[in-house]
């Protein structure tokens, strides 16, 4: 069994100029808890995710994050671009379960991404 057999597709991705709320937003309505984020050209430049998101609300005050129905609200006007993880590490769909299992093993990411042709959102 190879990545592409569990990947999720369409990949679902964000642009860098997307606002954070448009970024939440996705993520709620997905169901997901990272999206990549790829340029114009289709390249990927770095992923998001919802703690990413949450970290760049959080007040240093009050360490809380406003929601609404479980969404954010209040996010400051950075784009996820100023918060992503930039160059995050990928193999291709054609990655087999077990290398799958001990690249995830030995890095410390949220999610982990088999890169196919992305679905643009947030654009």
């Amino acid at each position: 069994m190879q990545a592409r057999d569990i990947m999720n597709t369409p990949v679902i991705a964000v642009s860098p100029r997307a606002t954070l709320v448009e970024t939440a937003e996705l993520l709620h309505a997905q169901g997901f808890t990272t999206l990549p984020v790829v340029n114009e050209g289709g390249r990927l430049v770095g992923i998001v995710s919802e703690s990413d998101i949450a970290m760049a609300r959080v007040t240093r005050e009050s360490r809380e994050v406003p929601t609404q129905d479980g969404v954010l609200i209040g996010v400051i006007p950075y784009t996820v671009g100023a918060i992503m993880t930039k160059a995050p590490l990928t193999l291709p769909p054609g990655t087999e379960l077990p290398d799958l299992a001990g690249a995830m093993s030995g890095c410390t990411c949220a999610g982990f991404r088999s890169w196919t042709t992305p679905t643009w959102s947030a654009w």
